[in-house]
């Protein structure tokens, strides 16, 4: 439909945050369209760069989190989830006391499934990705870093509620900065850009960030 205006440069491609620099697996589709007379047939699609471990976004574990490591959530649903992953993990030889696996602890058991190193795509839930190795699901600041945000660097004028909804609802700012780091030069409207995700500037303002928690 969007080809059959007949105005547009059209392309698409399915993008997962977690191959842009942030640890979150978040597969969307992104739609690109240049008009015609703006087209200079420069435009390329960022390449996937290496996904860093998903403890660069995460405040830093201390002797509680250790200790709370070893106990189930306490909020409804949660523990059973947490048992049966757990229970499975262990079984096959890894440490989640130790180790960052994270899951949804709030869906349901066919749709939590455990993932190392990397967080499962955020959704709007409060108590949803249940940390291991932290024995706490994700912080709001946690969660903000890993939608390619920098808490350090925004302004909150929203309940924390509010603020859970937004970051699951938001599109994935490194994503973004990373696509139009490459179309908008390719329309005219600036010159090049760089890229902070690929060069690595903006994961390091992040260990800054880190450093706040």
């Amino acid at each position: 439909e969007l080809v059959q205006l007949g105005c547009y440069y059209v392309d698409w491609r399915i993008l997962n945050t977690a191959e842009h620099g942030v640890s979150q697996n978040r597969p969307r589709l992104y739609i690109v369209l240049i008009r015609d007379d703006c087209h200079r047939g420069t435009f390329t699609w960022p390449e996937p760069i290496a996904c860093p471990s998903i403890e660069r976004f995460l405040k830093q574990r201390d002797h509680t989190d250790a200790s709370l490591a070893m106990q189930p959530p306490s909020h409804r649903g949660a523990a059973e989830k947490w048992t049966l992953h757990t229970d499975k993990l262990s079984l096959q030889g890894e440490e989640p006391q130790t180790q960052p696996w994270l899951w949804n602890v709030g869906a349901s058991k066919s749709r939590s499934t455990a993932m190392y190193d990397c967080c499962p795509c955020l959704l709007r839930s409060q108590r949803d990705i249940w940390v291991s190795n932290r024995g706490r699901v994700l912080t709001l600041r946690e969660r903000c870093r890993l939608q390619g945000q920098n808490p350090d660097t925004i302004t909150v004028t929203v309940s924390d509620q509010q603020w859970h909804m937004q970051l699951g609802n938001s599109m994935s700012l490194n994503v973004l900065e990373r696509l139009l780091s490459s179309l908008l030069p390719a329309t005219g409207l600036t010159d090049t850009l760089p890229d902070h995700w690929a060069s690595g500037a903006a994961l390091k303002a992040f260990d800054e960030s880190v450093r706040n928690d």
